[in-house]
């Protein structure tokens, strides 16, 4: 999750890291997935208002806010408590390479 006006960590150079520098298994998938529009405020939709943009697969996601900096729970907290829930909801979702692996 990185802020629109955040130059600590500056959002294009994060996507761009996640997209051509990070391997992994779905690397290719993330890479040609497209930044979907953002129209989530506490769930919901207010106003039509766009807040960010974003785009994942399985392993790994990419959140721009939009008018938030470095201190998103600061700048952008409904927006970002609503991307965390989301989140840790899909972790009960095991990644497919990781079904079989069995830890001794």
């Amino acid at each position: 999750i990185v802020g629109s006006n955040d130059y600590i960590g500056y959002n294009k150079g994060v996507r761009s890291w996640l997209e051509n520098e990070l391997s992994f298994v779905e690397s290719d998938a993330f890479k040609k997935a497209k930044l979907d529009v953002m129209h989530v405020y506490l769930g919901v939709v207010i106003d039509g208002t766009i807040v960010g943009f974003a785009k994942a697969v399985k392993q790994v996601a990419f959140s721009q806010i939009i008018n938030s900096g470095h201190h998103l729970f600061h700048d952008a907290p409904q927006t970002l408590s609503v991307l965390f829930k989301s989140w840790v909801d899909s972790l009960s979702e095991p990644v497919e390479e990781m079904k079989n692996i069995s830890v001794e």
